[in-house]
């Protein structure tokens, strides 16, 4: 989280203290809430206009080799690159209803949202 918002991220307690530029703060605010959410269910990221979001669709039969076991390889990518990486829920508009289903279903890919500064 620190490495992708470039913001000094501290944990006191049930706290977070965040220190940094405004832009910095808020990038780390919004990941936060990304990351709280997936405890949730699944995410879906508006990142159009966002200059610090960019989406990779993933073939959906090697989505299992992209995460790594618990995550090892998405958590090793993460630490390497600075960056922070989940897949989500894609939205999308059919017949003016905001119609919303996993990106699993979409066409045989998955969209892998990669999020730094």
């Amino acid at each position: 989280l620190a490495a992708s918002s470039e913001c000094i991220v501290e944990y006191v307690g049930n706290t977070v203290v965040m220190c940094g530029t405004p832009s910095q703060r808020e990038r780390a605010r919004v990941y936060l809430e990304w990351l709280f959410a997936q405890l949730r269910g699944p995410v879906f990221v508006d990142y159009a206009g966002r200059d610090d979001c960019t989406m990779i669709e993933v073939p959906r039969d090697t989505v299992g080799y992209v995460t790594g076991a618990k995550r090892a390889t998405l958590g090793r990518i993460e630490e390497e690159w600075g960056v922070l990486m989940f897949f989500m829920e894609t939205r999308m508009q059919r017949d003016g209803k905001d119609a919303r289903e996993t990106a699993r279903e979409a066409g045989g890919t998955e969209k892998l949202a990669v999020s730094a500064a």
